[in-house]
């Protein structure tokens, strides 16, 4: 479940059951991106996940969204919705005039993987995501001691407070040396997160410390082109983790 842009965690039974206590009395439907909830690298293998909120849901009033690019391949631009069958009908209709349908061998790929090969898939992905996870958080305090983060239990993304340095700043000084960044103002509005970004965990482990010693450089190429803009307040480990599980 999605706590804001860009931010994010798992919500306990307790919470969903209040979630959606609260869209009934409301008389609101309930969007789920479960897109990361198998991408908990940071959760022991003896914990179970959560139940979905749908499995929670009598009134079907959840509409939930999977996705195949996530916990597969990000090449892999397969998704799937579940909710009230006459809404999905619904949806489908709606989509025959919008696009030209999903390729069919990306289809039968994902059908084969997620029916036979996931278990595999995921341990594979999850000891991927939870080195580059573990070398990321030693480069960064190393290389970048002053920037801020809070290592998420999952997902595919670290959200780091960058020290008062202008994520935009960070971004444009990146794209002069060719170092792509997410700066964490595209996660918000009205400014919101400036002083942020979002590392994605795509670097092989052992390429991160290069990859992490690249951004300090740019860091520093932001702060001489004045990309100072003063100093976020740390607020503590909810508001300022990555989208996890």
């Amino acid at each position: 479940m999605a706590a804001g842009a860009g931010r994010g965690r798992a919500e306990d039974e307790e919470q969903r059951r209040e979630l959606l206590a609260a869209a009934r009395s409301a008389g609101t439907v309930v969007l789920v991106d479960e897109t990361t909830a198998e991408l908990g690298w940071g959760v022991p293998e003896e914990v179970p996940l959560p139940r979905p909120t749908a499995a929670l849901d009598r009134a079907a009033q959840v509409v939930t969204v999977g996705s195949a690019g996530k916990l597969l391949w990000g090449g892999l631009r397969i998704g799937w919705v579940r909710a009230a069958p006459a809404l999905v009908r619904r949806l489908a209709t709606t989509r025959v005039y919008s696009d030209v349908g999903a390729p069919v061998l990306d289809q039968l790929i994902a059908a084969e993987l997620l029916a036979e090969d996931l278990p595999a898939v995921r341990a594979h992905q999850l000891t991927r995501l939870r080195d580059t996870a573990e070398a990321f958080t030693a480069a960064l305090r190393e290389q970048l001691p002053h920037w801020r983060f809070t290592v998420p239990p999952g997902g595919l993304s670290f959200w780091v407070a960058t020290g008062g340095v202008s994520g935009t700043a960070l971004a444009r000084a990146g794209e002069r040396s060719g170092v792509r960044l997410a700066a964490g103002n595209r996660f918000g509005s009205d400014g919101a997160f400036e002083h942020h970004i979002r590392i994605p965990l795509t670097v092989p482990a052992p390429a991160v410390p290069a990859a992490v010693r690249r951004l300090a450089e740019t860091a520093a190429r932001a702060e001489d082109d004045g990309g100072w803009r003063g100093t976020d307040e740390w607020r503590g480990t909810d508001d300022n983790q990555p989208l996890a599980v």
